[in-house]
Parts: structure tokens; sequence; C-alpha cells
């Protein structure tokens, strides 16, 4: 686990909310929007904003987008494939903007609550199914 000792001298600094509920903090228009541009990040955030304020796994996620994918296709991807892409290519970058914590050790991912992210994600869904 990290401690904000660990966090601090590293450079980092944790996402600034209000017990998971994302009163407090910001991320820049410009941050939500690049995040919410990707679909399989959308995906990705829809489901850690659905886990309850719970950490969950890699394989849960991974579980889970396979599984959506299969119903949007009908054929279920590659369960590797995937898991590449998001350790190398969503999972970083959710990190690096402070939406996630991902501890690469255990495959565990917290999702931290912001208002304005949940508001154009839920924006960005709705006109997506128009």
């Amino acid at each position: 686990m990290i401690d904000d000792t660990d966090r601090e001298r590293d450079g980092e600094s944790e996402p600034k909310t209000d017990e998971l509920t994302g009163s407090g903090g910001d991320l820049s228009m410009d941050t939500i929007l690049d995040v919410v541009a990707h679909r399989s990040r959308r995906e990705i955030l829809q489901f850690l904003a659905s886990a309850s304020d719970r950490p969950t796994t890699v394989d849960e996620l991974v579980e889970h987008l396979r599984n959506r994918e299969a119903e949007r296709s009908g054929e279920r991807p590659n369960r590797d494939r995937i898991e590449a892409v998001l350790r190398h290519t969503h999972l970083p970058k959710l990190a690096a903007v402070g939406v996630i914590e991902y501890d690469s050790r255990s495959r565990e991912l917290r999702y931290w609550r912001y208002d304005r992210l949940e508001e154009t994600l839920e924006f960005v869904r709705s006109k997506a199914s128009e």
C-alpha cells in the first residue's frame, strides 16, 4: 500500500477528494475530455464508478471489458490482449491524471470520484446512445 510519505517523496499527490465523493479537487476540462475521449476509458470509468468505492482488480475489469465487447460485437476478445492494453495504455493514463490508483503488485484499482468527470461521462454516454 502507498502511504502519504511515499507519495510526497515520489512527487505525487493524492487526489483531493472528500472521502471519495468528488466534492473537492480539480481536474481541468481538457483533462476530463482527454480521459473520456476513448471508448475503452469510458467503459473502464463506468465499471469502476459502479464498484461502490471498493477497490477492484484488474482481472474483474478485464472480464467486464470482455463481456461488454462480446455484447457489442458477438465475439469475445482475447484476455491477454485486453490486459496488455490496460496495463500499458489506459491504466497508466488514468493514474497519471489522478482518477485511479493502480497497484501493479496487488493488481488492485481504486477509483477516485470527481463530480465534473462523472457528469461529463454521463453526458457523453447519453449522446453516444442517441
